[in-house]
Parts: structure tokens; C-alpha cells; sequence
């Protein structure tokens, strides 16, 4: 009778067991049944900014598995990652990089979940880079990714910062997209979330997509702005090989959901990452949500640390990390 029961207790774990799979439904993913497998405490931390749309979107199912936190700023955040409060970090490249290079190597970049998400914008008539010259330009931090990648492309379209325009700096991009709601600025860089309530703005267009003029440098032909990655420490991707495939797949999952579902929107807004659904509806295009990983995603890290490099290799940690700063497996 013993037997007989404990027989009965095992088939009836492993049906439970089988209910907790992944679930779709129409060609996409249902958050509420998406992370019901059981896992470790694990814990995310980001900024909250538009390349963390994917965290933000499956917060309450990502808190079921992952606690998911908002830092303050981008020193906050890296600070919880090297202390150990958190087992990822959802980042811009150049502070993965100024992460690796302060460590020895100790951090990895595992994926790359968004990609040219910097837009710049102006109430003046401005269709093409040599348009630039002679504009007072907004960014936002002073020696930012923004700021260096915006520098390059101008850089690698002959115009120069001795001269041909000059930058401004402020200290947030929410006081950018003040600023240009009051007209105290003209032209500025921008991403998402502040992207979008500076569109609102009278006169405020996008004039160009800075990944698209990236794209169309000489030594970036095709490549990427990756304006978000998820870093681990070098240590905790050695010893846990499982929670890593499974974060991966994870976070892959959450990517492609709120590229194509069409209740995203409603969701961020739900969660309170953006006002409403309209403003959600606005930015998600904006937010260049994807998923990439390995050797293609070790080419457009490559990619985006040189052109920084060339700009500002202090925000980088002085030196241009080795092959051992992106995670191949």
C-alpha cells in the first residue's frame, strides 16, 4: 500500500511539474504562466529607461522568479552587481566595459536585448548629419554613451567639435525634454522615456536615427547601437551554467514578446513604466527591443567600444576590452 502511494505522489509531482511549461498562445507569450518554473532568488537590477522595457513589461511575472529593481543611477546599479546584491545587470555597453575593465575581467556580457534607441531631435530643419553644423546639440550625461556615440558619427562625417557645433549639458534627459517644451533648447539627443514627452513638444520632429547613421559609417556598415546588455559576474556565470541558459531564455522570451504582442502597451502601462497606454504605444517602437547573443552580438559589442573608444575611452575604464568580455555559449 506504501509503494502504491508513493507511486501515486511521483506521478502526481511530475504532472505538476509538466503544467508549469511555457505556455503560448496565437504566436506569443502569456506573462502570466511564462516564469512559473521554480529558481533560485535571483535579482535584476536596471535603469529605468527604454532598453529595460523588456524587464518592466514582465515585472509581476519576472518578481514570481527574478526580484526585478529600478536604480537610481548607472553607479548605484554597477555598485549592487559588484557587491553582490544582484546577479544581473541590464546596462549601456560603455559602463559593461568600464565594469570589465575596473575588475580584471571579472564581468561578462551575456545578451544584448536593445539596440539604437538614441534619436535626435530638433525643432529646427535638420535632415541630414552636415545639417549639424553650426547646432548647439542637448545630451545628457557630459562624457555619456549619447554624448560619444553622436560625437563619432559627426566625427565620421567631417564635422568636429572645435567649431562646427557644441554640445549642452544637463543633467537629466527629462530636463532635455523640459527644455525643449519650453524652448531653452532646439536639438538634443534623446531615448526613451523622455523621447517621447519631447515629441509632444511644439515643433519637436525626429530628425535623425542615430542607428541608422551609425550604420552608415565607414567602419560600421550594417552594425548596431546596442543601448542595453545584461551583465554577470565572470564567477557567477562559471558556477551556475543552468541559470544562465535559463535566464537567457528567459529574457529572450521577454524581448520578442513585447516586439510583437499587441498587448504590451497596455501592460507597461499597467505596471506604471510609462503614464498610459498611448504614451506606451509611442515609445515602444522607439525602444529597438531585441534579443542577440553570441558570436553576433561579440561583433556589434566590438563595434560600439571602438567608436567610443575613439570619442572617450575613460568611460570605457581607459582600455578596450578582450575577446573575454562577451559570453559565447
Amino acid at each position: 500500500m506504501k509503494k502504491a502511494l508513493a507511486l501515486i505522489m511521483c506521478v502526481l509531482m511530475l504532472l505538476s511539474l509538466c503544467s508549469c511549461a511555457v505556455k503560448q498562445t496565437n504566436g506569443s507569450f502569456d506573462p502570466a504562466v511564462l516564469f512559473e518554473k521554480p529558481a533560485p532568488d535571483i535579482t535584476v537590477t536596471a535603469l529605468k529607461n527604454g532598453a529595460s522595457c523588456a524587464l518592466a513589461y514582465f515585472c509581476e511575472a519576472l518578481n514570481e522568479k527574478y526580484g526585478v529593481e529600478f536604480a537610481a543611477d548607472k553607479n548605484t546599479a554597477g555598485e549592487s552587481l559588484l557587491n553582490g546584491k544582484t546577479e544581473f545587470l541590464l546596462c549601456g555597453v560603455p559602463e559593461a566595459a568600464r565594469l570589465y575593465n575596473e575588475t580584471g575581467g571579472g564581468v561578462q556580457i551575456l545578451c544584448a536585448c536593445a539596440f539604437d534607441g538614441f534619436y535626435l531631435v530638433s525643432k529646427n530643419d535638420i535632415s541630414s548629419v552636415n545639417d549639424l553644423e553650426g547646432e548647439k546639440i542637448a545630451v545628457s550625461p557630459a562624457g555619456g554613451f549619447a554624448e560619444s556615440i553622436t560625437k563619432y558619427i559627426l566625427s565620421a562625417n567631417g564635422l568636429t567639435a572645435d567649431g562646427d557645433y557644441e554640445f549642452s549639458y544637463y543633467a537629466s534627459e527629462k530636463d532635455i525634454a523640459d527644455a525643449l517644451n519650453n524652448g531653452s533648447a532646439q536639438t538634443a539627443v534623446l531615448a526613451e522615456p523622455y523621447l517621447s514627452s519631447a515629441l509632444a513638444a511644439d515643433g519637436v520632429t525626429v530628425a535623425l536615427n542615430l542607428g541608422e547613421e551609425f550604420a552608415s559609417t565607414k567602419d560600421n556598415r550594417g552594425s548596431k547601437i546596442i543601448t542595453g546588455c545584461v551583465v554577470a559576474k565572470r564567477e557567477y556565470v562559471l558556477n551556475n551554467p543552468d541559470i544562465i541558459s535559463d535566464f537567457l531564455e528567459d529574457m529572450k522570451a521577454a524581448c520578442e514578446y513585447i516586439a510583437t504582442d499587441s498587448k504590451a502597451p497596455q501592460a507597461l502601462a499597467d505596471s506604471g513604466f510609462f503614464a498610459d497606454r498611448r504614451s506606451a504605444e509611442i515609445a515602444i517602437p522607439h525602444c529597438g527591443t531585441s534579443f542577440m547573443r553570441g558570436y553576433d552580438m561579440r561583433v556589434q559589442v566590438s563595434r560600439n567600444v571602438a567608436a567610443v573608444y575613439e570619442i572617450n575611452p575613460e568611460s570605457l575604464g581607459g582600455d578596450l576590452p578582450d575577446d573575454g568580455f562577451c559570453y559565447l555559449l
